[in-house]
């Protein structure tokens, strides 16, 4: 017989093992910001058709931000969405354009009224990939504003457009691009307003371009992509199913809760990012690969192609013309040499793509490409360590081929490239290089003598150079026009094939290339336009 005391004690035992049990049993929670859910509200200021089958919208989002050591913020920030007005288009797969805002850490004027750029921010991916693409593949686009620094600029200079917008500290701008994504998978849980809304994603890309193609190999570095995962709608556990950095170098762009919150480094930033971060396209043009450390993106590790591929592109540069033509605006002065025209976006269009059927386990991106050469050294650093840095003195040196220009790497129709079979096809009309010295380029040594640099002169460096031919230089290639374009349509079909360039671009990289040797005469003899 137990006694009442002895009855009281099993009872006091129970308990205390029943406790026991649910604190075994019971998850975990850590102390991280990134696993408390947090809806964000997104309120829709305007709308308008954008093509015959897109709507265009300007909205707001704001949100809380509950931060790993616990303490809390807000924020607020226009957006931009593109997304179709009929669902049944959509392809299941959402892009966020990580919003491009580098001239806000280059010129003072930057922001202010007497800003002749205003409101100097570039959405590069879709200045790059184009409407046309977003809507004919089915894409639903979205932009946030993500950087303090712009808004403080523009508070300060009287030219923020709502003065409500803010961002607590720097690297809330992380939350808020997990915000996005959150907001792209579940929207009928966030938006207030009349229109229609967007398809939700099934899978989040990220695009990133120089200034944000580094903050996105930061992201993905520091392991964010995972740990700032916070809501069940993130179903794969990813704040981003893959992402596509486009020349970022080896360099990384932190965020910080210091004006001017931000700081870069290569630190930490080489080689194929974690394979627990997901998939990951980079892509670095000639400029990248030369002075930002662009060859050390490349990964020793065979098992990395799973989940990581760079592609380097030969004859590039970081700001082509048909990006931003610097004389045009005023930046290149008029006596420098031509800006590097090639447009890198057939490339790009083609790697998204490959991305989101990587994704989707529908297919798999072509293998690696690198540029060939050797490293080499400056005697004084370029830049600050406001910009690409004083701690990089390293330079890539490239090896020419019989046209002159930089052998291996993606190889665009403008280049001579050799088939596997000892074939040689392509239509160069020039050099073509990533990097400006104002110097003579034609020597794969010159940038070891640059005559221009630091962070002011950073945009017309990194414009690249195009130097035409000599008359007459161009007789060994090809002698007629008819044989120009031969060479050029064959270049642009090893080029489909090995998946560089969408089939559907063909015919318009084809007829661009033919304009292009009238706009720059003296190489292809017997040109005619009818042709």
């Amino acid at each position: 017989m137990f006694t009442v005391e002895s009855r009281k004690l099993l009872r006091a035992i129970s308990s205390f093992i029943l406790l026991v049990i649910l604190f075994v049993m019971v998850p975990k929670v850590r102390s991280s910001a990134a696993i408390v859910p947090v809806i964000p509200q997104v309120t829709i200021i305007s709308a308008q058709p954008i093509g015959s089958s897109y709507l265009e919208v300007q909205a707001t989002m704001s949100g809380m931000v509950i931060r790993e050591d616990q303490s809390q913020g807000t924020y607020k920030v226009p957006i931009t969405l593109l997304y179709p007005q009929d669902a049944s288009m959509c392809n299941g797969s959402a892009l966020v354009d990580v919003i491009n805002s580098v001239f806000y850490e280059t010129y003072d004027f930057v922001g202010t009224q007497s800003d002749p750029f205003f409101p100097s921010l570039f959405p590069i991916g879709r200045l790059t990939l184009g409407d046309t693409f977003i809507q004919t593949h089915g894409y639903v686009y979205a932009q946030a504003q993500w950087n303090k620094l712009v808004l403080e600029r523009q508070r300060s200079a009287g030219t923020l457009s709502d003065p409500t917008f803010h961002i607590d500290v720097g690297t809330d701008g992380y939350a808020i691009l997990r915000d996005l994504s959150a907001f792209l998978r579940s929207p009928a849980n966030s938006v207030n307003g009349p229109e229609s809304l967007p398809c939700s994603a099934d899978n989040v890309i990220a695009f990133g371009y120089s200034q944000t193609g580094m903050l996105l190999r930061q992201f993905y570095f520091a392991g964010l992509n995972t740990k700032l995962v916070n809501s069940s709608v993130f179903d794969d556990g990813l704040v981003f199913e893959g992402s596509l950095h486009a020349t970022p170098g080896s360099r990384c762009r932190s965020l910080t809760d210091q004006s001017h919150w931000y700081s870069y480094s290569y630190t930490d930033c080489s080689g194929a990012t974690p394979k627990s971060q997901g998939k990951v396209i980079t892509f670095n043009t000639e400029t990248d690969v030369q002075i930002i450390n662009g060859w050390k993106a490349r990964s020793t590790n065979s098992s990395s192609q799973k989940y990581y591929r760079l592609y380097e592109l030969a004859g590039t540069s970081h700001i082509p013309a048909t990006l931003f033509p610097l004389k045009l605006v005023g930046i290149r002065p008029l006596e420098m040499a031509e800006q590097n025209y090639v447009d890198t976006g057939p490339v790009l269009r083609a790697m998204l793509e490959h991305l989101r059927e990587w994704i989707e386990g529908s297919g798999e991106p072509p293998v690696n490409e690198y540029l060939q050469g050797k490293v080499d050294r400056l005697t004084t650093p370029l830049f600050t360590d406001q910009s690409w840095g004083n701690d990089n003195q390293q330079v890539y040196l490239f090896q020419l081929g019989v046209d002159g220009n930089a052998l291996g790497g993606i190889r665009l129709p403008h280049l001579r490239t050799v088939l596997p079979g000892g074939n040689v096809i392509g239509g160069p009309l020039g050099f073509y290089r990533g990097v400006e010295c104002n110097n003579d380029p034609t020597q794969s040594n010159f940038i070891l003598e640059c005559q221009i640099s630091g962070d002011a002169n950073i945009y017309n460096i990194v414009g690249g150079t195009f130097i035409p031919y000599a008359s007459g230089q161009c007789a060994s290639f090809y002698d007629s026009y008819e044989t120009y374009l031969n060479e050029v349509t064959d270049a642009v079909a090893y080029a489909v094939v090995q998946g560089w360039v969408l089939p559907e671009e063909a015919d318009a990289i084809i007829a661009l290339a033919a304009q292009q040797s009238q706009d720059f005469p003296g190489c292809v003899s017997n040109v005619s336009p009818n042709n």
